[in-house]
């Protein structure tokens, strides 16, 4: 069967709304699917610790009686100030409000889609960790992050507020529950 791969993808689930799209030629057909995922507890852990430049990462098998500390680098924080030097270069040099909102949106848009394309990257990247080593995940609890830092420099906070800590939990927290694996919330003060 040409589309066997599609089959797996639809065992077990359960259609929702559905489009057909006609593009000139061609007609497409959007599916919507929703599939429950067996959420299990294991007994290996996944430990991450999410910083400006890189999560740390310590994975505590038990099953072989080992555990290995690695770190993934990240060049989030290089990105947003570098667009950030870019935007403020924008708004200084243009004049014409036009072409310095266009200018700007563009920006903005390549900005988003390069951070959104290394959080799913990242998270993917643990979650199929995390899945060879049948690892739930803990994390630290980051609600209170921004507020730490509002005493520090005004680059700092910069970063620290820029860093899209929400998204990075919900790609996580989405990627992890899909393969079958649970999410433990950890206090970072304690």
């Amino acid at each position: 069967m040409e589309y066997s791969y599609a089959r797996r993808e639809l065992d077990g689930t359960r259609l929702g709304n559905s489009k057909i799209l006609v593009d000139g030629g061609e007609i497409y057909l959007l599916l919507t699917i929703r599939k429950n995922a067996e959420v299990n507890e294991h007994k290996n852990k996944l430990i991450i610790d999410i910083n400006e430049d890189s999560i740390d990462c310590l994975l505590i098998n038990y099953d072989r009686n080992e555990t290995v500390l690695f770190s993934i680098r990240h060049d989030i924080r290089r990105i947003r100030t570098n667009y950030r030097r870019i935007r403020k270069s924008i708004q200084g040099k243009v004049k014409n409000p036009r072409l310095r909102n266009k200018l700007l949106a563009k920006y903005g848009y390549r900005e988003r889609k390069r951070v959104e394309y290394r959080v799913k990257k990242i998270t993917t990247l643990l979650a199929v960790i995390a899945r060879e080593h049948n690892a739930d995940l803990v994390r630290e609890n980051l609600k209170d992050l921004r507020l730490n830092g509002r005493k520090k420099s005004e680059q700092l906070n910069y970063r620290l507020s820029t860093f899209p800590y929400r998204r990075f939990i919900e790609h996580l927290d989405y990627k992890f529950y899909e393969r079958g694996l649970s999410v433990l919330e950890a206090n970072a003060k304690k």
